[in-house]
């Protein structure tokens, strides 16, 4: 598995501040197959091949992380669905924005976001906590493939300090400067071996979710 650059990653934080296309819904169609099966707080389904996640609407918007097909054709993501809506978003990009804003949603209302995708592929959801209930933690769950994890980190309302303040990996505390708009946690360094169980705990200050860059190098 080849792990993405740090200047690439770099490039996809640049991405996440920009404006994308506006979206309008529609309704889907009755019908589709909405059996589940439970892996964590994301399910899939065999027949659709969809990402699903649930939570709440907190005034923020969900950023995804798309990668390609096979052999490099189209983009892995077909088709997002909010609460039952299909959006119209620009998909087709290798970081794209689920604007929820323009969706009819009040603070605190029910969310189901689902990302239709391709079987030979699987989209990640770079900023999970931004449809949680608000808190100043994330934990990840994972086994480990290879590479370092690449953490987006925004700064707080004042803009002078950054928003994530500790990080421990299996109860070890990441020792590794991370005061930096995008920062490295090296599982290698940390004395972490392939195929290791990771639990990944982040505190930072509320409202100001850290962005997982490459957070598919850890795997269910």
């Amino acid at each position: 598995m080849e792990i993405m650059k740090k200047g690439s990653l770099i490039m996809l934080a640049a991405i996440l501040t920009t404006s994308l296309n506006a979206q309008s819904t529609v309704k889907i169609p009755d019908g589709w197959d909405t059996t589940k099966y439970p892996i964590k707080e994301i399910v899939y389904t065999p027949s659709t091949k969809k990402l699903i996640t649930e939570g709440i609407y907190n005034g923020k918007n969900l950023f995804i992380k798309n990668s390609f097909g096979i052999g490099g054709q189209g983009f892995c993501v077909s088709q997002v669905n909010v609460n039952g809506n299909i959006t119209t978003d620009e998909i087709n990009a290798e970081v794209f924005q689920v604007d929820l804003s323009l969706h009819p949603l009040k603070l605190g209302d029910p969310l189901k976001v689902e990302i239709f995708h391709k079987d030979c592929c699987t989209p990640v959801i770079m900023n999970p906590n931004a449809i949680k209930p608000k808190d100043n933690t994330l934990t990840i769950h994972g086994i480990y493939i290879t590479g370092s994890l690449f953490v987006m980190n925004p700064r707080s309302g004042d803009g002078k300090a950054y928003s994530v303040k500790e990080i421990s990996v299996n109860g070890k505390k990441v020792s590794s400067k991370i005061d930096a708009d995008v920062f490295e946690i090296d599982f290698y360094k940390m004395g972490f071996k392939m195929d290791d169980k990771l639990k990944i705990e982040f505190t930072y200050e509320s409202g100001y979710d850290p962005f997982l860059m490459n957070s598919e190098i850890l795997v269910n």
